[in-house]
């Protein structure tokens, strides 16, 4: 799941979000770099706020910071004027961070520890393999398709991951949610 969010994720952050600012904000390229600080602080204070909501983080907690990394995506596609590039990079820089923390978490949590090195270079090279065909796919897409379209799809695609991997794999009894069945 990790591999696709990314691959939706890179290319739409790394060069879409100036192309899109560039194209619709006057002086597009200083209000990049203002909106990246606003993203830093924002994932900043995420960080520092994660241990005071959860002090043990699961599969459901990554899904929900995966909601909020999709939902930043699709309202940064429907941006067209500043204080919405605003609201969704901060929507971003809340969603990314906890999902980020979760998939540590629950790497260091269930691997053992003599995998551990394994698992983390596992998990980078998949990551990379990611942002490579990321870069690659959409740059290819984004010379016949507008940047808005290219976001509004990649954010649907983070939400429609997200919600088939809760659907199909945390539920193996259709309709009962697993931390019910185990707690029963």
């Amino acid at each position: 799941m990790t591999l696709i969010m990314v691959f939706c994720n890179t290319w739409v952050w790394q060069v879409g979000l100036l192309l899109q600012i560039v194209e619709n904000v006057p002086n597009g390229k200083q209000w990049y770099s203002i909106l990246l600080g606003w993203y830093g602080v924002a994932v900043v204070i995420t960080n520092i706020l994660v241990p005071f909501f959860w002090k043990e983080l699961t599969i459901k907690i990554y899904l929900f910071g995966s909601i909020i990394w999709g939902v930043g995506i699709v309202v940064l596609g429907v941006s067209y004027q500043l204080p919405l590039y605003f609201l969704g990079v901060f929507i971003t820089a809340v969603g990314l961070p906890i999902a980020s923390l979760s998939r540590v978490y629950i790497l260091q949590k269930l691997l053992p520890i003599d995998k551990l090195g394994r698992g983390f270079s596992f998990n980078a090279v998949l990551l990379y393999f990611s942002n490579v065909v990321s870069l690659g796919s959409f740059g290819y897409f984004s010379s016949f398709v507008s940047t808005h379209v290219l976001f509004i799809v990649s954010g649907a695609l983070m939400l429609l991951i997200t919600l088939v991997y809760h659907v199909s794999f945390l539920r193996k009894v259709p309709g009962v949610s697993p931390y019910k069945r185990l707690n029963s």
